[in-house]
């Protein structure tokens, strides 16, 4: 509504602060999308991306599988391997493998779903090479593995923990401006929550606080922190977040 000549119009209420805790290099442009959508975004990177030195046997190889775009992006591969059939984990994935001069086939955006694909074709004439994390689970090899595929893993990247929350999030925190905080992978919401234990007095506020968890083990990691609420996205990806992340935005506008 148009308020009258001399009438003062209501004050209209400031974004809510919304805390990215993706490394820099992802949380930038993250911030940049929500900041569009009608969030105030503040960086709080948690980990911080090394590259590994590694060395894989490429011999006889058949294929690669990407479980991270951060896997693509760290992999020092031949461009001869280019060729091969190039196995990603979700879109964002597959861009980062496009990018790269792969050919990628884009599956499932958890590493046991795309192992489930993978093993439907059955065993190929050669070896899978799988570019993973230091961190993470077990599940695609074993899965893989126990279907009578050659797998060998390489990890090419490591997220290193960074140790301490960033000033501006930090000061976010102490003031209550923070509404939500958005967690993209189960060792982040754990490196949070030991962030939490170090420091009780940021801990304190996050009975104002609804957390975004990319799937239940993230979720588990942030349940005895004292959020408001914790949702869960229905896909473990970039897709189901942001439907999360949106369903925390019309929350906060209808409290």
């Amino acid at each position: 509504m148009i308020a009258a000549a001399g009438e003062a119009e209501a004050p209209r209420a400031a974004p809510p602060v919304i805390l990215v805790t993706r490394p820099e290099a992802q949380g930038a442009p993250l911030a940049r999308r929500l900041a569009l959508k009608g969030w105030a975004p503040v960086l709080c990177p948690l980990t911080v991306l090394r590259i590994m030195p590694a060395a894989p046997d490429l011999t006889g190889l058949a294929g690669v599988i990407f479980t991270s775009a951060n896997g693509v992006r760290a992999a020092d591969l031949p461009p001869e391997t280019r060729a091969l059939p190039a196995w990603c984990v979700g879109p964002a994935t597959a861009d980062a493998a496009r990018e790269a001069g792969f050919s990628p086939i884009i599956g499932p955006s958890d590493g046991a779903a795309l192992a489930a694909l993978i093993a439907e074709s059955g065993p190929p004439a050669g070896a899978l090479l799988h570019l993973r994390g230091a961190h993470g689970t077990d599940a695609l090899a074993e899965a893989l593995i126990a279907a009578g595929f050659d797998l060998r893993a390489a990890a090419v990247y490591e997220m290193v923990a960074v140790g301490r929350i960033a000033p501006r999030a930090r000061d976010a925190m102490v003031s209550g401006e923070v509404r939500a905080a958005a967690f993209y992978s189960p060792r982040t919401a754990h490196l949070f929550a030991q962030s939490m234990a170090r420091e009780p007095q940021l801990a304190a506020g996050l009975h104002r606080v609804s957390g975004a968890a990319i799937s239940t083990t993230a979720a588990r990691a942030l349940a005895d922190l004292g959020f408001a609420r914790v949702l869960t996205a229905k896909t473990p990806d970039g897709a189901g977040m942001d439907e999360v992340i949106a369903r925390l935005l019309v929350a906060w506008r209808r409290s």
